[in-house]
């Protein structure tokens, strides 16, 4: 009796190689599927963490004019995804020593562009005298950001 039940039970233990190799075939296939959703949605994110790191720099010098009582110029790069935002303490509209900080997109997400219109100039109430638009780009999509007068930043 023990050796029927022996018998009985080694025939119904596993999976076959045919089994095994259907669900490969089904990964495979949803694998397939998936890459370039996830590739899509890993180069929009990246876009969109971009885009958040310049609207935070920006409502940060925006912040800093109305903290130091002093106008803050972001000033961005042409061809590049850096900008410098310095803050005119001495208030001679020029850029010195120790009132300069540069940032670059690129250090927390590659291959994104950044390109503005226009070098954004925020006074001590917190408006802008200087409007303008950020573009930045990547391999696959534009998104924008404005700046208004009042000193509002909107991604667009």
């Amino acid at each position: 009796m023990s050796a029927d039940f022996n018998k009985r039970h080694k025939r119904c233990s596993g999976f076959s190689a045919l089994e095994m190799l259907i669900v490969v075939a089904i990964f495979l296939i949803l694998g397939a599927v998936a890459l370039p959703r996830l590739t899509t949605w890993r180069s929009d994110s990246n876009l969109m963490g971009a885009i958040r790191q310049v609207q935070s720099d920006l409502n940060w010098a925006r912040m800093e004019a109305v903290q130091r009582s002093a106008p803050v110029t972001v000033t961005f790069t042409s061809g590049q995804a850096a900008y410098t935002i310095w803050t005119d303490r001495n208030r001679n509209g020029a850029s010195d020593t120790g009132e300069t900080v540069s940032h670059s997109v690129q250090d927390s997400f590659q291959n994104v562009s950044v390109a503005s219109n226009a070098t954004m100039v925020f006074q001590p109430r917190g408006t802008a005298t200087t409007t303008g638009t950020v573009s930045i780009t990547n391999s696959q999509k534009t998104r924008s950001l404005s700046v208004n007068a009042a000193g509002k930043v909107m991604i667009q």
